[in-house]
């Protein structure tokens, strides 16, 4: 599975990190945010990431807002904790030769940009972490995932089929008007003959380049004409419309049809997402039976989260 990286990735990954070696002190030590299972979640790692602002809500809806964004931060860091235990206790393991990888694509998507030297330990120690909740997390979901039949078909009946089919077109593009003129028969050879004939009447009109012309971005009435087109006989192919759409009339002329995977392929897809979908349900069961059974401890003064975000930016 290909790793997925944005901007905000190696600031992330540093959570992981301070997670489960930034504090080991006793509760309530001020640097201690919560326990889980008797380990700690490090205040610095509940700050980092408010202050590189990973939330847009803190702040914006008041106290509220940020009592929401702290709540999230700590859920996600019990989360992450509670995998990676599991993972442990699994015997998964992270080779070098895999956090070099990482590293590499890392360096790629930042363009060779690196975070302090005092963070780079952290920093691969995170990425570790961060290879290991992805293994989890895939065992899981292959593990504990059901493939109920009945469900299967009735995923099935509803997967969007030839969603993917598109033609490659033409358009002329008319600004919106209540009433379009009659259009004579021998002024719909092609489309630059039709677009001269609007012309000659005073419209301005726009011919675009080629371009691809999906189901999701077309009404049925204007595919199913494309198509026909696209069956005609004769070496020109006629333009098809004009179609009154939100913001202009346009007229189409068909190039190509592309008719996207064959129902085989179709098929593949659709089966490959309903094992995703199956596995994504397991892996929350599994998730929230292990927070159940979890011991799980927040710090007393972050219990209200009434004032949270002020009192968690008074230790960055």
């Amino acid at each position: 599975m290909p790793y997925r990286l944005s901007r905000h990735i190696w600031p992330m990954l540093l959570l992981a990190a301070l997670t489960l070696a930034g504090c080991r002190e006793e509760p309530w030590n001020p640097e201690v945010a919560g326990l889980v299972n008797g380990r700690p979640i490090a205040r610095a790692a509940v700050n980092r990431v408010l202050e590189w602002g990973f939330y847009p809500q803190l702040g914006q809806d008041g106290e509220r807002g940020g009592a929401v964004a702290v709540s999230q931060v700590l859920d996600k860091l019990i989360d992450e904790q509670l995998i990676l235990a599991e993972a442990g206790k699994a015997g998964l393991t992270v080779s070098e030769a895999e956090v070099q990888q990482l590293e590499k694509a890392l360096d790629t998507a930042w363009f060779g940009v690196k975070p302090p030297p005092a963070e780079r330990d952290e920093l691969r120690q995170a990425l570790r972490n961060q290879i290991l909740l992805r293994k989890m997390t895939e065992k899981v979901m292959v593990d504990n995932r059901v493939l109920a039949a009945n469900e299967w078909a009735a995923f099935w009946e509803g997967w969007p089929k030839n969603a993917h089919r598109r033609f490659l077109v033409r358009a002329l593009m008319i600004p919106p008007l209540v009433e379009l003129p009659e259009i004579p028969e021998r002024q719909r050879a092609s489309l630059d003959q039709l677009g001269e004939y609007f012309e000659a009447e005073g419209f301005s009109v726009i011919i675009s380049e080629p371009f691809w012309l999906s189901e999701s971005r077309a009404e049925p009435e204007i595919l199913a004409a494309l198509e026909a087109a696209l069956e005609s006989a004769l070496e020109e192919r006629r333009p098809v419309g004009p179609f009154r759409l939100e913001a202009s009339w346009a007229a189409y002329e068909a190039l190509e049809f592309d008719p996207g995977p064959s129902l085989e392929e179709e098929l593949r897809t659709a089966a490959q997402a309903f094992e995703e979908l199956a596995g994504e349900r397991a892996f929350q069961a599994w998730l929230k039976d292990l927070k159940a059974a979890a011991d799980i401890r927040i710090n007393p003064s972050l219990a209200g989260l009434a004032s949270t975000e002020e009192k968690l930016e008074e230790d960055i």
